[in-house]
């Protein structure tokens, strides 16, 4: 290997070729599995179904890791979020798509642990013995505070050479090349075990005791001084010292640590705005210079530029709804205006709005004021739908709040996570931000705020069918416009018969489909493996074996493939429907069956 790849080199080369091997793993059994959503599946193994805190708990993970994991096992389909006994609290559990996977998973991650067992009788020295022994070493006196040093000496050469001849035992460390091979196999050890459960390699800073009680006097000197509730700052203060104390607090990592803070502070305040994170780049961009090229103005622009200010997509759904996602709030000058403003015009062309917020945890308030104040006419004029679930926080409630209050919205889907109160975010060294509440925001309308309790949907509906079921209320409301012209009308209701069996899937007996089954001139159906498949004759560049989806209890189906193209069964033969009641193409059934 060549000796001008250095130690951070070569590790991350490492960690790269073992975390491409589990995943490929899991794309030989034909998942759609990440190996980053294993601790949350073993967690819900674990305690059947949890809320985030509990599985960040469980799984010794960030709460925001849990959120954006759950998010995207949630658009596999491999979680679902249901009420929890407390009406305030959602839970979430494995689905029963991700329940049949759960055997051949187990037996990756046997293989995965049992291939680095091997590995580790392969070598000349214990491998979970120098792992533990590595750590308490490193927590003795962390690795930065070494690298320093040798900094410090490396300045004076001088200095360099007297120690050396002093203590020749540097020289000995230098002189074993052995020291670099032991480190790299110790993290491709830890590498593959993490691959296994899926956690993240990147090194994290160890905290020494000083340091927790440096940050732990910060936080209540902030509390101290910012908390909106005064009459509450004694109590939380002193809950922190006794925590602190009672030694709760001691533990190295900085993300348990936040976890633990955050547990603390919310049990004792239920306030979702108070709490601690661990987030080095946030926290050094905090302190730099606002207008430095590492500063918070920076660190907000690539936000906003990675995901174009939060607003993820845009897309007409049937009769001419128009849809836009925005699953975070992020903002920088020009380009975040700019990009609400494209949005809004293209929404001012539809028929109905619908704005998926769900997942979105919030973010700037500047974006959220921009898009209510772009959003608020065309809401006057058209019905807009929000939708929503548990993960919905912050700056999300607040539009969606305001609006229903208002009644310029339909709010669809689950109670929201009740986080109302307006937040400043603090750095706190050496890498930590404290989210503490500063004000108490009061909607003019209602003369309270969503705080604790959410913003309750005016339909209520499980998050995965927010969006259908907003669909049918928008289809709903819009056939009953005055003087809605007919053919207007009929692309309404027949968008609506496809949003409804979604909602409400149709089921039809096999022995009656198996009626169904026979020619009608150029098309074939035929009944196998519980469903109905067509093929056409005189059409040899469509798909071969079309499925015929239900869609109502009158025979009717859906074509695969196309939204236009449906099929009904009739008592002489069978429709086609292109797009259309009153556009029919019949085909009759041949007398004679095959």
């Amino acid at each position: 290997m060549p000796s001008n790849r250095t130690l951070g080199t070569l590790l991350r080369h490492l960690i790269e070729h073992l975390d491409d091997a589990v995943e490929h793993r899991y794309r030989a059994a034909g998942f759609g599995y990440k190996p980053r959503y294993t601790p949350v599946v073993r967690a819900l193994l674990d305690l059947h179904e949890a809320s985030l805190r509990q599985i960040a708990h469980h799984a010794q993970i960030t709460h925001s890791a849990v959120s954006q994991t759950i998010a995207q096992m949630g658009d596999s389909g491999l979680v679902e979020t249901v009420q929890g006994t407390d009406a305030r609290q959602h839970v979430v559990r494995l689905t029963s798509k991700a329940n049949r996977m759960v055997p051949e998973l187990r037996s990756i991650w046997l293989a995965t642990n049992t291939a680095a067992d091997r590995l580790d009788t392969e070598l000349p020295y214990s491998l979970s013995s120098l792992l533990a022994d590595t750590i308490s070493t490193l927590e003795k006196r962390s690795f930065e505070e070494r690298i320093r040093s040798e900094q410090e000496q490396l300045q004076n050469p001088e200095e360099i050479h007297v120690k050396h001849s002093k203590h020749p035992s540097r020289k000995r460390l230098s002189a074993k090349p052995a020291i670099r091979s032991i480190l790299l196999t110790l993290t491709a050890y830890a590498a593959i075990h993490a691959a296994c459960l899926g956690q993240n390699t990147s090194p994290t800073p160890m905290l020494d005791a000083a340091t927790r009680r440096a940050v732990v006097q910060q936080m209540e000197a902030d509390i101290n001084s910012t908390y909106v509730f005064r009459e509450m700052r004694p109590a939380l203060v002193s809950m922190l010292e006794q925590a602190f104390k009672a030694g709760r607090y001691d533990v190295s990592d900085p993300n348990i640590f936040a976890e633990k803070v955050t547990e603390d502070l919310e049990a004792a305040s239920h306030d979702g705005h108070l709490y601690l994170n661990s987030d080095p780049e946030q926290y050094a961009a905090t302190i730099a210079p606002p207008r430095s090229d590492v500063g918070l103005d920076a660190y907000r622009r690539r936000l906003a530029i990675r995901t174009h200010s939060g607003l993820t997509k845009l897309e007409i759904l049937p009769g001419n709804l128009r849809y836009l996602q925005v699953e975070a709030f992020h903002w920088t000058p020009v380009l975040t205006p700019a990009a609400y403003d494209d949005a809004l015009k293209f929404l001012s062309d539809g028929d109905a709005l619908i704005l998926d917020l769900r997942e979105n945890g919030g973010g700037n308030s500047d974006a959220v004021d921009y898009l209510a104040r772009l959003l608020r006419p065309l809401a006057k004029r058209k019905p807009l739908y929000i939708l929503v679930d548990a993960h919905v926080a912050s700056a999300a409630e607040a539009i969606s709040y305001g609006f229903q209050q208002e009644k310029l919205a339909t709010i669809v889907g689950g109670t929201t996570y009740g986080a109302a109160n307006n937040n400043k975010k603090l750095p706190i060294a050496p890498q930590f931000i404290l989210s503490v509440s500063y004000n108490r925001p009061v909607n003019p309308i209602s003369g309270t705020n969503w705080e604790g309790v959410g913003v309750v949907p005016d339909l209520k509906v499980p998050s995965t069918q927010a969006l259908a079921a907003a669909e049918l209320d928008a289809y709903r409301r819009l056939r009953s416009t005055p003087g809605l012209a007919a053919e207007r009308a009929a692309e309404y209701t027949w968008a609506a018969v496809a949003t409804d069996a979604q909602l409400h899937p149709v089921v039809i007996a096999a022995t009656h489909l198996q009626t169904l089954a026979g020619d009608y001139g150029t098309i074939s159906v035929r009944y196998a493996d519980g469903a109905l498949r067509l093929n056409r004759s005189d059409r040899p560049k469509w798909q071969k074996n079309l499925l015929l989806a239900p869609l109502s209890a009158d025979d009717t189906f859906q074509v695969e493939g196309s939204e236009d193209l449906r099929l009904r069964f009739t008592k002489s033969g069978l429709d086609l429907l292109h797009g259309s009641e009153d556009e029919r193409e019949p085909f009759t059934r041949s007398t004679v069956q095959r």
